[in-house]
C-alpha cells in the first residue's frame, strides 16, 4: 500500500510541476480509494487542491462558455484546500502550505479578472471576480469589480446582489446607490430606482450626480413633481449653482410654465454670465413664446371673437410679439458668442431675425451657416 502510495504521489507532483493537471488527477483520484497515512491523505488532498487551481486558472477559463466547468474547478479547489485546514492545526506544515496556496489561489483569480476587466472583457473579467466572491465575500474591492463587470454585461440581477453586498460591508458611495437605480431602471422598475436615488440623497445630500441621476429618472417617467422636489431641495443647499437652476427651468418648460422656466434660466444667468444653457434655452423659450402669440395673429379674425380675446387690442398682441423675439435675440446672441458652432443657436437666431425682418444680421447669420 505505501509503495502505491508513493508511486501514485510522485506521478501526481510530477505531473504538477509539468503542467499536466488531469494525469494528476488521475493518480490521486485513484488514491482516494485507498486507506492511507494521515500525511498520505493530506498530501493527496493539498494536490487535489493545487490541481483544481492550476485548472481554474488555466485558459479554458477564459471563456465564458466553459463557465460551468470552470464553477467547478474552483469550487474543487477550495473544497480540498478547506478539507486540509480542517484537519490540521495552525502550525502544522500542511496547514501554513495550505493557507499559503489557498491565499495565492485567491491572488491569483483577482489578478485574472483585472486583467480581463482592464482589456474591457468584462465577461471573463466577472466569471473570475463571481469566483473570488464566493472565496470571500468581505472583499469590497472583488465586490466592486463584480458589480461592474456584471453591469458591463448586462446581468443587473446579480450586479443588484454585489451592490447590496457592498452596502453591508459599508462601502456606502454615491456610486452604489447610483449604480443601483440604473439596474432597477434597467430592470423596468423605475419605483425603485428613484428610491435609491432618494436614499442616496438623504445620505449625500449635495452629491451631483445623484440628483441628476433621479431627475432623469423623473423627467423620462414625466414625474415632474418628484423632479422639482430634488432640485429644489438642492437649491436650498447651493441656491445658485447653476447646473441646478437650468435643469429646474427645463422642467418648468415640460409643464408649460413659461414665467417660473424664465425665471431660473435668468438666475442662473446671473449666477454664471458664461453659461451657455441658461442663454440658449432661455433664447429658445422666448422664441417659441413669440411664435405661439404670432399664431394668434394669425388667427386674429376668429380669436377676437372669442370671450378670452375680445377685450385684446391686436396691436398689444404684436408687441408682445416683438418683445419675446427682441429678448430671445438678445440672449441667443450671447449663446452664439459661446459657441460659434452650434447650428441649433444659429437656425433659431436666424428665424427671429427674419420676424424681426432686420435682413444685416440674417446676412450674418447665412454667412455662418455657409462657412460651417
Amino acid at each position: 500500500m505505501k509503495k502505491v502510495q508513493e508511486k501514485n504521489l510522485s506521478i501526481a507532483r510530477l505531473a504538477i510541476n509539468n503542467n499536466e493537471p488531469y494525469k494528476a488527477l488521475a493518480s490521486l483520484n485513484q488514491l482516494l480509494e485507498y486507506n492511507l497515512t494521515r500525511e498520505g491523505e493530506l498530501e493527496v488532498m493539498t494536490l487535489l487542491g493545487k490541481t483544481y487551481s492550476i485548472l481554474s486558472l488555466n485558459d479554458y477559463c477564459s471563456d465564458p462558455r466553459n463557465k460551468e466547468d470552470c464553477d467547478s474547478y474552483v469550487n474543487s479547489t477550495t473544497y480540498w484546500y478547506n478539507k486540509v485546514l480542517e484537519n490540521t492545526d495552525k502550525s502544522e506544515i500542511f496547514n501554513l502550505y495550505t493557507q499559503a496556496e489557498l491565499d495565492r489561489f485567491y491572488d491569483n483569480l483577482l489578478t485574472k479578472g483585472v486583467n480581463a476587466f482592464i482589456n474591457e472583457d468584462y465577461l471573463e473579467a466577472e466569471f473570475y471576480f463571481d469566483q473570488t466572491f464566493i472565496m470571500n465575500s468581505n472583499d469590497r474591492v472583488s465586490c466592486r469589480y463584480a458589480m461592474i463587470c456584471s453591469e458591463a454585461s448586462r446581468h443587473f440581477e446579480k450586479a443588484l446582489t454585489y451592490s447590496d453586498r457592498l452596502l453591508q460591508l459599508g462601502y456606502d458611495s454615491t456610486d452604489v446607490y447610483e449604480s443601483r437605480a440604473f439596474f432597477f431602471e434597467q430592470l423596468n422598475k423605475p419605483e425603485l430606482a428613484l428610491n435609491e436615488v432618494q436614499k442616496g440623497i438623504f445620505k449625500h445630500p449635495s452629491q451631483y450626480s445623484l440628483i441628476y441621476r433621479g431627475v432623469g429618472i423623473c423627467i423620462r417617467k414625466k414625474w415632474y413633481t418628484q423632479a422639482l422636489e430634488i432640485l429644489n431641495n438642492y437649491l436650498k443647499i447651493d441656491p445658485f449653482d447653476t447646473h441646478t437652476l437650468v435643469a429646474t427651468g427645463m422642467v418648468y418648460e415640460e409643464l408649460n410654465d413659461f414665467n417660473r422656466a424664465v425665471l431660473n434660466y435668468t438666475k442662473a444667468i446671473h449666477s454664471n454670465p458664461y453659461s451657455f444653457d441658461a442663454y440658449f434655452n432661455l433664447g429658445q423659450i422666448q422664441f417659441r413664446e413669440a411664435i405661439e402669440n404670432q399664431k394668434i395673429l394669425y388667427n386674429w379674425s376668429k380669436l377676437k371673437r372669442t370671450e378670452d380675446f375680445k377685450n385684446i387690442h391686436r396691436g398689444d398682441i404684436r408687441k408682445t410679439v416683438k418683445f419675446h423675439l427682441d429678448q430671445s435675440v438678445l440672449n441667443l446672441d450671447v449663446a452664439f458668442e459661446l459657441d460659434h458652432e452650434n447650428e441649433e443657436v444659429i437656425s433659431t437666431l436666424r428665424n427671429a431675425y427674419g420676424l424681426l425682418n432686420k435682413s444685416k444680421e440674417l446676412k450674418r447669420m447665412d454667412d455662418t451657416l455657409d462657412n460651417m
